[in-house]
């Protein structure tokens, strides 16, 4: 579908510390992966750069942590320390 506004491809760098993270992005159309790249959980997506930011919540995890307010999966990583770090969308939108 062609709205005729832009997107751009986009990456952020996300927190491996907080289980609970919160961001002020552009509207993001979809995500596309979560990997590591130089050492540092990135997400990549696809937005909307000039439309007004909005709150996006975002949940990390580790494995065998218990998972509450997640709506749905958005990346697993392998830091270089070897724990594994889940991504969850913690609310609507992303």
């Amino acid at each position: 579908m062609n709205t005729g506004r832009e997107m751009k491809l986009w990456k952020f760098s996300l927190d491996t510390t907080k289980t609970e993270q919160r961001y002020d992005w552009p509207y993001v159309v979809t995500v596309l992966s979560v990997q590591m790249q130089n050492s540092i959980p990135v997400l990549w997506a696809l937005v909307y750069p000039d439309s007004p930011k909005r709150l996006y919540k975002i949940m990390r995890f580790l494995t065998g942590d218990s998972v509450y307010g997640v709506v749905r999966h958005l990346g697993t990583i392998t830091t270089t320390a070897g724990d594994v770090l889940h991504y969850f969308a913690g609310g609507p939108g992303l």
